[in-house]
């Protein structure tokens, strides 16, 4: 029984919370980023000692400018493509951090593998998002809207992540799974199109 606690309370509990932040770092890299940066700067939560940076004072501000920036860049239309581009390289490493980050246990393989599922789950989240993004282009005020959803989804699954685990795991393989279905809708309609333009390209055939 203790050692089912004990695996449950080193393992699967900091497994699941660090799943659910790295799905977060999908939709905003630094929202989860500064939001565990604060909590372990005040002993909220344990970060693993080789992540201790994390709660630095210098970090956190850091941290606080570029989420301004992002939050700020994502609702304006030339620089949200150009923060996209770059974000597809930093969330699945805000991913790679937050989910080697939480586990407390020093052993360096039990990190990595939360590392790679980390950046795996950032990396799905962000291609959903970027699918997403596509499909809603077309309405009036659709990417705006859906930047102030993907705000709102960032804090308040960080903030379940961290303190609900289990619910906030359970949570992200919901958004997970969503943006697998968005990825496969959006290459669907991209191969319809391309389809189209081929056959419109062909000459018409002659008697």
């Amino acid at each position: 029984m203790i050692m089912d606690t004990e695996i449950v309370k080193c393992y699967i509990i900091p497994l699941a919370m660090g799943f659910g932040l790295s799905a977060c770092a999908g939709l905003r890299a630094w929202i989860p980023l500064f939001i565990v940066s604060l909590l372990s700067h005040f002993d909220v939560i344990s970060l693993n000692e080789k992540m201790a940076f994390l709660s630095s004072t210098k970090f956190i501000w850091a941290c606080s400018a570029a989420t301004v920036l992002e939050l700020a860049g994502d609702k304006i239309p030339w620089l949200d493509h150009f923060l996209d581009a770059a974000g597809a390289f930093i969330r699945p490493a805000a991913g790679i951090v937050l989910g080697s980050a939480v586990i407390t246990n020093s052993d360096p393989t039990v990190m990595a593998i939360a590392g790679i599922i980390g950046g795996g789950t950032a990396l799905t989240v962000c291609a959903g998002k970027a699918s997403a993004r596509a499909l809603v282009s077309v309405i009036p005020f659709g990417r705006t809207t859906a930047s102030f959803l993907e705000d709102a989804a960032s804090v308040l699954g960080s903030l379940l992540g961290i303190l609900l685990p289990i619910i906030g795991f359970m949570l992200c393989v919901v958004l997970v799974w969503l943006s697998v279905k968005l990825i496969t809708r959006c290459v669907k309609c991209g191969i319809d199109i391309r389809e189209r333009f081929r056959k419109k390209s062909e000459p018409a055939e002659t008697c």
